[in-house]
């Protein structure tokens, strides 16, 4: 269920050098980070390990073993956006994909998608906004 190779990579892109680092931030002894390194270890394990990494618990997970099929290049563009967008939207994303994927209420959908629409207009707005005023500011301060 673990994949080794993420957690190993994960810890240090975190700047975790060694095993023992992340076993002292996890709360555990160096030989089951070891392990998990070796994709072995269960459910909570990898629960501990994704918190103290900053990283969603999928990403150090291996789905072929839970019998998933193989993403599709456009599932796995739609994982990376999600990714991306900050977490109390990407709950909302989540919950309006489940909503969808579950059969929930036509109304209840369009609900959650207009609401998530809308998150998502303010937060490029504001990214617009604030990277026209780091350009004007380098502009500024190059002047």
């Amino acid at each position: 269920m673990i994949d080794g190779d993420a957690v190993r990579k994960a810890r240090l892109r975190v700047g975790l050098k060694t095993q023992r680092e992340l076993a002292e931030a996890v709360g555990c002894a160096r030989a089951t980070i070891n392990r998990a390194e070796r994709g072995q270890g269960g459910v909570s394990l990898l629960i501990r390990i994704a918190r103290v990494l900053g990283v969603d618990p999928t990403t150090l997970m291996k789905l072929s073993e839970l019998g998933a099929p193989p993403l599709t290049q456009d599932e796995r563009a739609a994982l990376a956006g999600l990714r991306k967008l900050r977490p109390a939207l990407r709950a909302k994303a989540i919950g309006y994909l489940t909503g969808l994927a579950d059969g929930g209420g036509a109304e209840e959908a369009a609900s959650l998608g207009a609401e998530l629409a809308g998150d998502l207009a303010a937060t490029e707005e504001t990214e617009v906004a604030q990277a026209a005023e780091r350009q004007s500011k380098k502009r500024d301060t190059s002047a």
